[in-house]
């Protein structure tokens, strides 16, 4: 995938976004918006961008495969999105311009997809959700104004963090505004770091991606070329451009030698001629 680092964008809203975008070579018209846990929070300058790749999540594995749609991976440099709850996705429509937009949120991010979800009423581009170790804090009263849109859940059995049973209350309440679209898969012997389970590098294991895929109809991912390492290539030349350097000088040594010899030579022959101009007939 293309890989660009996005830095204090606004797309026309008064906030203000930095992440990391990964483009689908061939263009798509599928936008995954992925939002972070708070472990992976970084400072607004985007100086820790590569933090957003420590997990196993689709940003890490972008970089051998290349997906069926575009992604924006968000870093905040707090622990939640409350400020932008109303203007993610208009400053995202802005950049990509999507027919498609795919929520993902992990931890505290999916507490927040959820919250995006509940702000954002007209957002008929939202058309799925996926929500690994997290829940929703707005189940009172705000899942009847939710938009319907098709959801898959990701939960440890044993998370301590944010219990199976909040996401569960969840799920059950969303179903009962939206009978049948949101499934919540839970895993034994796994707590809050469930995300290990929902995603998967070999992609016909990777659950959330075949939902995307499956709902959405989009092809199949493939995997991507090896990257150039910049920073190797960089060294090299470096290093060519030493030898240079150093061939240049040793050049430059071998020229003045060749003069200098050469003027000892036109001495001794000027030296030879006037001996024999002097020598009797």
């Amino acid at each position: 995938m293309i890989i660009n680092d996005v830095k204090n964008y606004t797309g026309g809203t008064a906030s203000s976004f930095t992440g990391r975008e990964y483009l689908a070579p061939g263009g798509s018209d599928t936008l995954v918006i992925a939002l972070h846990p708070e472990e992976l929070k970084g400072s607004a300058d985007g100086s820790q961008l590569n933090v957003l790749e420590s997990i196993d999540w689709w940003p890490k594995f972008a970089r051998n495969q290349n997906y069926p749609f575009n992604i924006f991976a968000l870093q905040t440099n707090t622990t939640t999105l409350h400020g932008i709850l109303n203007t993610i996705i208009p400053a995202m429509r802005k950049r990509y311009n999507p027919k498609n937009i795919v929520l993902v949120g992990l931890g505290r991010g999916a507490v927040d997809m959820y919250n995006i979800l509940s702000e954002n009423k007209d957002a008929d581009d939202i058309k799925l959700v996926i929500a690994v170790s997290g829940y929703s804090e707005r189940t009172g009263s705000i899942p009847s104004k939710w938009t319907s849109v098709k959801g898959l859940a990701f939960h440890g059995v044993n998370d301590t963090r944010y219990p199976i049973s909040l996401h569960q209350d969840t799920v059950n309440k969303y179903n009962n505004s939206f009978p049948g679209s949101m499934a919540l898969v839970s895993f034994a012997n796994t707590g809050y770091e469930a995300w290990t389970k929902a995603f998967n590098a070999n992609t016909s294991n990777d659950q959330a991606l075949q939902f995307v895929i499956n709902e959405l109809s989009l092809a199949q991912p493939t995997p991507a070329p090896p990257a150039t390492n910049c920073d190797e290539i960089q060294q090299q030349l470096t290093a060519a451009q030493a030898q240079i350097t150093s061939l240049q000088a040793q050049i430059s040594t071998l020229t003045s030698q060749r003069n200098a010899a050469q003027a000892e030579v036109t001495r001794l022959k000027t030296g030879i001629q006037a001996s024999l101009n002097q020598m009797p007939s």
